[in-house]
């Protein structure tokens, strides 16, 4: 609180505590811990809103992945892909989906975004998107498991973003055990 010494103190009509004091003044909201109920079990869950103001959540789930809407109501969205891992809102209001593959909604349905040709040894089970983000230059990054950090640009698909040279080999040669 901004003072020992309470001057005032009002609730308004959003069940917010006002508390004036000599040196300031505080707002205090009741917050509560709702539990949502799934219908099944929700592995590794991520979350993000829409600009309707629905909450999606994304979750392994065996097979298929959870995709979830939340508003009034839990919608269970039975298009699922096979496997989910990661959901992005961008700056611009686009939603995003990850897992074994990439997928933008388009209206009510979640469209595949190609992906980049798998590297040399590389095993489709095992790509996995991990996370997301928009630069400032309105360009989406996808980081892949195994695979690197992919930028989409112009057209349907990724680029592969290019580190120092070797950097994929040594992380792939690290990762399974070579040299």
């Amino acid at each position: 609180m901004s003072g020992s010494l309470v001057t005032t103190a009002m609730y308004d009509r959003e069940g917010s505590l006002w508390i004036g004091t000599p040196t300031g003044l505080d707002r205090f909201r009741e917050t509560k811990l709702t539990p949502i109920v799934a219908p099944g079990y929700l592995d590794a869950p991520a979350v993000a809103s829409d600009t309707n103001g629905a909450v999606w959540v994304a979750a392994r789930h065996g097979t298929p992945a959870a995709l979830l809407a939340i508003g009034d109501r839990v919608v269970p969205r039975r298009d699922a892909p096979e496997l989910l891992t990661c959901i992005y809102r961008d700056l611009r209001g686009d939603l995003w989906i990850g897992g074994s593959g990439l997928w933008e909604r388009k209206g009510n349905t979640f469209a595949p975004v190609p992906l980049p040709p798998l590297l040399a040894g590389g095993s489709p089970g095992g790509r996995e998107i991990q996370a997301f983000a928009r630069d400032r230059d309105d360009r989406l990054w996808v980081a892949m498991v195994y695979e690197g950090v992919f930028r989409r640009t112009r057209g349907p698909g990724l680029g592969a973003v290019r580190g120092p040279a070797g950097t994929r080999a040594r992380r792939r040669q690290r990762h399974y055990g070579g040299q």
